[in-house]
């Protein structure tokens, strides 16, 4: 009797814990864990990171939005963003020491963004934060943009951009949606002109 040959088993392929999409979606669950804050009351801190703004309040276009966090239930951010260290735009991913407060600074140009429309009230913006080696920032900012895709990522642009000095517009001139959806107090007419002669 002639031994049959067994053909070896099709095997998946094997679990690899250092895998980007592994790394990323491991760093998503612990932001995820990471308590949830009123956005004007964010308190100091250090490092570089990731964080996820969310909105509960009654502006009509975002009210899906919000009906998904009321109840504590935070189910659809807004907006997901990032703050590297300098040296971390240029290469430097790997450098020790400090990275100051850039991950808090970053919120805070957030918090005046949203104190510069006319439609939105600071008192219903939240989020969580958390930071991270300048290396997997990008990883797990994608990974949750990717999963949630926030209205701030993906329609609207512009939020966050540093505001530079009272009363003047972004330097770039850029018209993001933004300008168009929550016009600013400083001049930003829905569909007008700026102070600054941009469009």
């Amino acid at each position: 009797m002639v031994a049959r040959k067994l053909r070896p088993k099709s095997m998946s392929a094997s679990y690899d814990p250092l895998d980007l999409k592994t790394l990323a979606e491991s760093m998503a669950k612990v932001v995820l864990e990471q308590p949830v804050h009123p956005l004007a009351e964010v308190p100091a801190f250090e490092g570089a990171g990731v964080c996820i703004i969310y909105y509960t309040g009654s502006y009509e276009p975002y009210k899906s939005i919000a009906q998904k966090n009321r109840g504590q239930k935070w189910e659809q951010p807004i907006y997901v963003g990032e703050a590297a260290r300098k040296s971390g735009r240029k290469g430097g991913v790997l450098v020790e020491g400090p990275a100051g407060k850039v991950l808090f600074n970053r919120l805070k140009n957030h918090l005046d963004s949203i104190r510069n429309t006319r439609n939105l009230k600071v008192d219903d913006f939240w989020c969580r934060y958390l930071a991270i080696k300048d290396f997997f920032i990008p990883l797990c900012e994608s990974l949750l943009i990717d999963r949630y895709t926030p209205i701030w990522n993906k329609v609207i642009d512009g939020f966050g951009n540093k505001v530079v000095g009272a009363g003047r517009e972004r330097t770039n001139c850029a018209k993001g949606a933004d300008s168009e959806s929550h016009p600013r107090y400083s001049g930003f007419a829905l569909y007008g002109q700026t102070q600054d002669g941009c469009r």
